[in-house]
């Protein structure tokens, strides 16, 4: 079912009265509230036309059967999404070749260490200030 102008196919589902056995129509949110073994009856259909149990369905069983199997065949034909994200095993540069580190390109605490012991970093340490790891050796 669609709303004119508006383009918005909407999703119904079909819902069995348990009183007098016939097929409803329902909106997706009517079925989607039920639990599984509630009862459902026509009285609680929200469209007043079919909510009745005297009204007769309005598709036959052959009818109802053959849209769900089109929609479901519809449902197949749909291009499938990416998924959200994808595990991968490393590192692809498109826009550069890979860098490759040396024993230059490593930051190295200069911090006098104190004449009591320990590390010697402080406020002022340059690889506190860029959030760099201090390291053990000392140039």
């Amino acid at each position: 079912m669609s709303l004119p102008g508006d383009g918005v196919q909407l999703e119904d589902h079909w819902i069995q009265c348990d009183r007098c056995n016939t097929w409803r129509r329902v909106p997706k949110e009517v079925a989607d509230s039920l639990v599984d073994d509630a009862e459902w009856y026509c009285e609680l259909n929200p469209n007043a036309q079919f909510a009745i149990c005297s009204v007769p369905q309005e598709l036959t069983n052959e009818e109802i059967d053959q849209e769900a199997a089109e929609a479901e065949e519809e449902q197949q034909n749909l291009p499938k999404l990416p998924a959200v994200w994808q595990l991968i095993q490393g590192n692809y540069y498109s826009h550069r070749k890979r860098k490759q580190q040396d024993e230059d390109d490593i930051m190295v605490c200069h911090c006098p260490p104190p004449w009591r012991g320990g590390d010697g970093c402080g406020p002022n340490c340059i690889n506190r200030m860029l959030c760099i790891e201090c390291t053990e050796v000392r140039r």
